[in-house]
């Protein structure tokens, strides 16, 4: 694997339009349609996977992603169980590697 560099090789961002459930509740009260808050993730590439052949790096790093997003789906979920009408609870979408989280 090569090392990490101090400078990022390429840079992207990625907008996504989300509902938080004040957002839907404050709506509904208002009699309004929502407004949705549009957030941005920033993604900083610092190596190359997939530099030399049959290197596996790609599959290991989206196989640790997408564990640590399941992990957070759960958490969220277990939340969402335990108080169904907390006005902040907000459940992220789960993005599979084959999603375009994962094609940046």
């Amino acid at each position: 694997m090569l090392p990490p560099t101090s400078r990022p090789l390429r840079v992207a961002e990625l907008y996504d339009l989300r509902y938080s459930h004040a957002c839907l509740r404050d709506a509904r009260r208002e009699g309004r349609r929502p407004r949705p808050q549009r957030l941005r993730h920033r993604v900083e590439v610092h190596r190359w996977a997939r530099w030399r052949p049959g290197d596996d790096d790609a599959a290991r790093f989206a196989a640790r992603a997408e564990r640590e997003a399941r992990q957070r789906l759960r958490k969220a979920l277990r939340a969402a169980v335990r108080d169904p009408h907390d006005p902040d609870l907000d459940v992220l979408p789960y993005h599979h590697r084959h999603g375009a989280q994962w094609l940046v």
